[in-house]
């Protein structure tokens, strides 16, 4: 009944420590009277029975051979190389169907459902949950959860229970009615149209009678998982239902739009980090399809599988294109090439992942998996530590990219206090938008990088339009600039300075600025300045007469470059120094 060879969860070290204490104390009833329309995680009102306490009862009852009791017992209720082993579904419960292979008239029929449950009940000890969100251990064997419903009205409450997941493997729900108990199957493999409510979550309505109403649940997941179950008002439900649905269409829409986005670059300007963000756009829409249940409610309705064949590919395929994006975003072959060289191992490694996928027996599969979903937590550690390094050396492409890796691992710690009970389960829908988020931060990233490329190729190409300074030109430049120091006080023109030095007034304005990185009547008025100064220290000349005296032929002139040079008056210049000796203030 399991499907093992797929794996959804972290590895179980990390998960059984999540695992909470179990007090001792029984669970309280669900009050109707509580508000429901905005759904109830249930977790607190629950109490857990390991199903195998039942079967070790049950298994003195079964009249077959210890080999199908062993069978059952060690909760792997799948074939393996021994025996062929099913599960079918019972009026009541379950039918395991077992036969030894190879071995003629060895079929054995065995039973155990709700009535055996509650015949026992009495010695059979259901643990209360303590958290809103409980985690529970799968491997082996399933679990069996009992939550009371208190009605005080006179009338009975239609209400609704979601597992607020998809990917898991069983959820049927046990209610009693007045010709005895009834089931409401809830099976991952079911398609859309079968099951009781055609949502991408395992969803039942049912009723609470007034008063005390019980009801059971029989789950089971792949390995350890959390089980997020509410419940909804009927009217609730349909209004989440709704808001959730718009919600992941704008989601995919923001996918699509960056998708397009990067692509439309891509082919307008040829950089492949345009691609490859392309790439991660739909590898992570893909991933969202299938791990959200969205793809299974709007493209595979029929065939819930497809999501589980879709992420086996997906995952591995999403990280090697982050990878390359990583690469090229942030140049690790020219700017860390010591880690580049790790990065590209670990690509090369998950191209081995997906090999291993097509030519594994679907039994070995599930390590690989499991070793891919641990590597969601370490594949971007390489690309960090570039980042860290391309960022101190001034490059701002790499702030970018620490920002959507720390993104990344904000969801995988909002995951980790959601599962501690720290915070709210979905307290942010984090996992949904992180996506998003992080392709968003990324092509503002790239765009910038363009940008800068861009401003770095234009102030190039405009350094290789100027045209070298030869020797014979800069002598003459040196030429002038001597003539302009020793001749400073005179009326200089742009034309008398060219017909001096024997070129054209706008080659000679060209190269010098070249050459010194100053334009002439710059240069002239830091020499005027220079010696303005000394003359308001050294004379008590009027300052009109020290300006005419330098070579400025108005006052207003020679008080405003003044100004700009020294950064304040000449008066004030006069005034402070002879106060307080002081060095000339020229720029």
């Amino acid at each position: 009944m399991k499907m093992k060879h797929h794996l959804f969860s972290l590895p179980l070290v990390l998960l059984l420590i999540l695992t909470g204490h179990m007090s001792a104390c029984s669970a309280s009833a669900i009050q109707v009277g509580e508000d429901f329309d905005q759904g109830l995680y249930i977790g607190r009102h629950l109490e857990f029975l390991n199903e195998k306490d039942l079967f070790l009862i049950l298994s003195g009852e079964w009249k077959v051979e210890p080999v199908y009791i062993e069978k059952m017992l060690s909760g792997e209720l799948h074939s393996d190389g021994n025996m062929i082993f099913r599960v079918n579904h019972a009026s009541q419960g379950y039918e395991a169907r077992m036969e030894i292979m190879n071995t003629p008239q060895s079929i054995r029929v065995v039973r155990w459902g709700i009535e055996d449950l509650r015949r026992h009940e009495a010695y059979l000890k259901f643990k209360p949950i303590e958290r809103s969100i409980p985690f529970l251990n799968f491997m082996p064997h399933s679990y069996w959860l009992r939550f009371q419903v208190q009605n005080n009205e006179t009338s009975g409450i239609g209400l609704c229970l979601e597992l607020d997941k998809h990917l898991f493997s069983i959820l049927d729900l046990f209610y009693r009615t007045e010709t005895g108990w009834k089931i409401n199957r809830g099976d991952f493999i079911q398609n859309l149209n079968e099951r009781s409510l055609p949502h991408r979550n395992l969803a039942f309505l049912f009723k609470a009678d007034p008063g005390l109403n019980t009801y059971y649940l029989r789950v089971d997941s792949w390995l350890v998982d959390n089980v997020p179950l509410r419940i909804w008002t009927k009217d609730g439900f349909a209004r989440h239902k709704v808001l959730d649905d718009t919600f992941q269409k704008v989601l995919i829409g923001i996918f699509l739009f960056i998708f397009a986005f990067n692509l439309f670059v891509y082919f307008i300007i040829r950089d492949i980090s345009y691609l490859l963000l392309s790439l991660m756009t739909i590898s992570g829409l893909v991933i969202h399809l299938a791990f959200s249940g969205v793809g299974f409610e709007f493209f595979w309705p029929k065939n819930s599988l497809i999501g589980l064949s879709v992420l086996i590919y997906a995952i591995p395929l999403s990280y090697m294109v982050s990878l390359q994006f990583s690469r090229a975003f942030i140049d690790t072959r020219l700017n860390t090439p010591g880690i580049d060289r790790i990065i590209r191992y670990v690509i090369w490694f998950l191209v081995a992942l997906i090999l291993l996928y097509i030519v594994l027996p679907a039994s070995l599969a599930k390590m690989i998996l499991a070793l891919n979903l641990l590597l969601e937590y370490l594949f971007y550690l390489p690309v960090l530590i570039a980042a860290v390094k391309v960022t101190r050396s001034g490059n701002r492409s790499g702030v970018f990219l620490l920002i959507g890796i720390f993104m990344h691992y904000l969801s995988l710690l909002e995951w980790f206090l959601t599962s501690f009970d720290i915070i709210p389960y979905q307290f942010i829908n984090y996992i949904h938008i992180k996506g998003a988020s992080f392709l968003i931060i990324l092509t503002l990233g790239l765009t910038h990088k363009i940008k800068t490329m861009q401003k770095s190729l234009t102030d190039l190409q405009q350094n290789r339009r100027q045209k070298p300074v030869t020797d014979t030109t800069r002598a003459k430049i040196q030429s002038i600039q001597n003539y302009l120091t020793e001749n400073y006080a005179e009326n200089l023109t742009r034309e008398r300075l060219a017909e001096i030095a024997g070129i054209s007034p706008d080659h000679l304005s060209r190269m010098f600025k070249q050459e010194t990185g100053e334009r002439i009547s710059d240069f002239v008025n830091k020499i005027r300045i220079e010696k303005a100064t000394k003359l308001l220290l050294e004379s008590d000349e009027k300052v009109i007469a020290i300006a005419y005296e330098v070579g400025f032929g108005s006052l207003r002139t020679f008080n405003k470059v003044f100004l700009e040079i020294t950064g304040r008056t000449p008066s004030e210049h006069r005034k402070q120094a002879r106060g307080n000796p002081v060095q000339t203030d020229v720029k």
